[in-house]
């Protein structure tokens, strides 16, 4: 048996979700809190399609070209990313993991598990970027404390002034 009601749908994923309802809003998008992030899905209902798009907030990475380059990499093994794609939000600053599910395609217990797929690519990537991050930032701050002035393009002074000569 295909999935091909909405309600079915909402109450098969808020048992897969441990909730006790799953409501979607008026533009048929909901959001659910996840350990560190947010899982949001948009359902399209209509004649043609019966559609759920997972968008997993994955946290902002900044912009550091090497971990932007490894959600393309990443993009390259669909089991790491659940049969969806890496990317950036529109405004750059978050990774997200988009996945497409066509509803007409699966049964209950197959759209639970992709939705646990997503979710445990999600969980994985959240903590790979996030060590990302931090890598980078450590390595900034390193890079901070060990440069001298004249690197820096400072030059030392050579007249001291004490401050009782500013007066």
């Amino acid at each position: 048996m295909t999935i091909n009601r909405v309600a079915t749908c909402q109450a098969v994923l808020a048992e897969a979700l441990g909730l006790d309802e799953l409501s979607f809003d008026e533009n048929s998008h909901a959001v659910v809190a996840m350990d560190g992030g947010f899982l949001h899905l948009q359902m399209i209902d209509e004649e043609e399609a019966q559609v759920l798009v997972l968008v997993a907030d994955l946290g902002a990475i900044g912009t550091d070209p090497e971990i932007q380059q490894t959600l393309l990499i990443g993009n390259l093994s669909w089991r790491d990313v659940a049969g969806g794609a890496l990317a950036l939000d529109p405004e750059g600053r978050n990774a997200l993991l988009v996945v497409r599910l066509d509803l007409a395609a699966l049964n209950e217990a197959a759209l639970a598990q992709r939705l646990y797929a997503t979710i445990d690519a999600a969980e994985r990537w959240t903590a790979e970027l996030a060590a990302m991050v931090d890598s980078v930032r450590q390595e900034r701050a390193s890079a901070a404390r060990s440069a001298y002035p004249s690197e820096m393009g400072w030059t030392l002074p050579t007249t001291v002034i004490a401050s009782s000569d500013l007066v």
